[in-house]
């Protein structure tokens, strides 16, 4: 009956996680064709994506929010698209940070880190896997950002364009204007 009920439970979380993740993306569909200017959109979408790629976990959100509003971008696109770093993607991304920032900062650690959902809580746990490591993922994380924000920006404008157009069209053809 424990195992009954247990079982229940997760399918009950996985349901709700679904949901919000159905609200957020919705959200972000708004904001992304609501806002007239391509450059706001796209640079909130890079500062996000950026920041979801470093190992400041905890923080993604608030740096994305208060750079976006430094350089003019989506604010609420910024905070949304730092999501690129998910339960899904979360020890992938360190592994490649980890990999990309030991391969050209840290040649000579030798370590192997096994990372998991585990001790990739928060900045306090990352940093408890040794400053080399916590070294190593930020370096690694500003690299795979900075490739991740430029391929998202690219990649996005012909989509902010095309959504945008089918948004002006849908509008247009509900109310004559």
């Amino acid at each position: 009956m424990l195992m009954q009920q247990h079982h229940h439970h997760k399918h009950h979380s996985k349901h709700h996680a679904w949901g919000r993740f159905r609200r957020r993306l919705k959200y972000f569909y708004y904001h992304f064709i609501r806002d007239p200017s391509p450059e706001r959109v796209l640079r909130g979408i890079s500062v996000g994506v950026f920041f979801g790629c470093t190992p400041f976990l905890g923080i993604h959100m608030l740096f994305a929010f208060v750079t976006a509003a430094v350089i003019n971008g989506n604010k609420i696109l910024a905070v949304i698209s730092t999501w690129i770093m998910n339960p899904l993607t979360l020890v992938p991304l360190f592994i490649l940070d980890y990999r990309v920032g030991r391969f050209l900062f840290y040649p000579s650690l030798s370590l192997t880190v096994e990372f998991s959902e585990k001790n990739l809580t928060s900045i306090r746990s990352i940093i408890g896997l040794g400053w080399d490591v916590f070294g190593a993922c930020s370096l690694g994380g500003v690299i795979v950002g900075l490739i991740l924000a430029l391929i998202f920006y690219v990649m996005m404008r012909p989509l902010y364009h095309y959504f945008r157009r089918l948004h002006l069209l849908e509008r247009f053809k509900k109310h004559g204007r």
